[in-house]
């Protein structure tokens, strides 16, 4: 007899699934955090065979800047603690569960999804596609000169940095399409003092005033002359040279740091040594839940005029409201997005994962054309869809 169910958890569920979780990703660490709590389970499915929890799948529900949204950003889904009891695995639990998902997302109106892979093919199958670049820096604090700005450079209690530093982070990430808002910003993470290590704010007060303009989040490395820089925010040019000016004396007790930085930082305008060492990597990996509702939240650039159209095919096999073929249209400054029922010709063709990564803005769509994963059949449509999806830098700082 089949006793499997699919349902949200609730939190008297919480002990079954951190043993679960201590499985999946902490080797079988003995969870202590298994207190009942109230608040516990809504964003998570998953299924059960009677009493036994057999795989688990959470949606975290953030919001994200997006250059070209109408609004300025969009509501995305964080797909998180994806597990299945070593038994259980090879059963279908977790595509059944992240089909799930899908369909939470796309009634919750979270157009847009990321999620960080353990493996890159495995969440291919279901939509989900790598977007943007990102760059892991070493940097030799050594080589870094000292800057005028540098002298406005001050400590900032961690208790009050949230407040204090938010706006400045908003402004920043708002050059990012997926960059998390200062709301769903993971500030307790970052801000935290963890593993026996301090974490230190450092702000940048232009002219010694009361308002800051860029900061960095410092950590020293336990055992070793190295450091973290958990976040390096500057979005001018002085900002920029004033926190260059902070590395240089923390050069005077660590050799490197290691940073995580956008596609084209201008690192190399600050410094210049052979022993910069740089990683290139996706930010994530990504997807658009809603076709039709994700298009008709961006706002059409102010020179593209009325009626300019394209229709698309989409093929999405773990999403079939997204499967078929769709008009998308400008009409009264907006984007209206249907089923194309009558000619059923399109003007470009591609799967859910090309269509997410034009859609997220890196890789570009015709990059994503000049590497064969777009068909294009009307080249009137297609440019209008290059305008309607221009390329866009892609970056966030939060793990989920």
């Amino acid at each position: 007899m089949n006793n499997e169910s699919l349902r949200i958890l609730t939190p008297a569920d919480k002990p079954i699934y951190m043993r679960l979780m201590a499985q999946a990703f902490e080797r079988g660490k003995v969870q202590k955090d298994t207190a009942y709590d109230e608040n516990f389970g809504s964003e998570t499915a998953g299924i059960w065979d009677g009493d036994q929890l057999r795989a688990a799948v959470t949606v975290r529900p953030f919001t994200v800047h997006w250059r070209n949204a109408a609004t300025g950003t969009l509501s995305f889904g964080g797909i998180a603690g994806v597990a299945t009891g070593i038994e259980a695995r090879g059963r279908g639990y977790v595509d059944r569960l992240l089909r799930d998902s899908l369909v939470r997302m796309r009634d919750a109106g979270q157009v847009v999804s990321g999620l960080y892979p353990f493996a890159w093919a495995f969440y291919r199958k279901f939509g989900w596609e790598w977007v943007g670049e990102k760059q892991s820096v070493s940097l030799p604090l050594r080589e870094i000169k000292a800057t005028p700005e540098g002298r406005f450079v001050r400590e900032v209690p961690s208790e009050s940095a949230r407040e204090l530093l938010a706006p400045v982070y908003d402004r920043y990430c708002a050059r990012y399409n997926g960059a998390f808002s200062a709301d769903s910003h993971q500030w307790s993470d970052k801000l935290s003092h963890s593993d026996e290590r301090t974490t230190f704010v450092y702000a940048y007060f232009p002219d010694g005033g009361t308002e800051p303009s860029a900061y960095l989040l410092w950590r020293y490395d336990s055992g070793s002359d190295a450091g973290e820089i958990r976040e390096f925010i500057a979005y001018t040019p002085d900002g920029y040279r004033a926190l260059f000016g902070l590395l240089h004396y923390l050069g005077t007790q660590c050799r490197t740091a290691r940073v995580v930085v956008p596609a084209t930082p201008p690192l190399w305008l600050q410094m210049h040594s052979w022993e910069v060492k740089t990683c290139i990597e996706p930010v994530f990996q990504a997807r658009v839940v809603d076709v039709c509702a994700a298009m008709a939240q961006l706002a059409p650039p102010t020179d593209l005029p009325d009626g300019a159209s394209v229709t698309i095919r989409v093929s999405d096999d773990a999403a079939p409201w997204n499967q078929g073929t769709f008009r998308i249209a400008t009409e009264g400054g907006k984007i209206r997005c249907a089923p194309e029922t009558e000619s059923g010709i399109a003007d470009v063709t591609l799967d859910i994962q090309a269509f997410s990564q034009a859609f997220w803005g890196a890789p570009a769509l015709a990059t994503l054309r000049d590497a064969g994963r777009v068909e294009v059949t009307g080249e009137a449509g297609y440019e209008n869809l290059c305008r309607l999806l221009p390329a866009s830098p892609v970056f966030t700082l939060d793990f989920f």
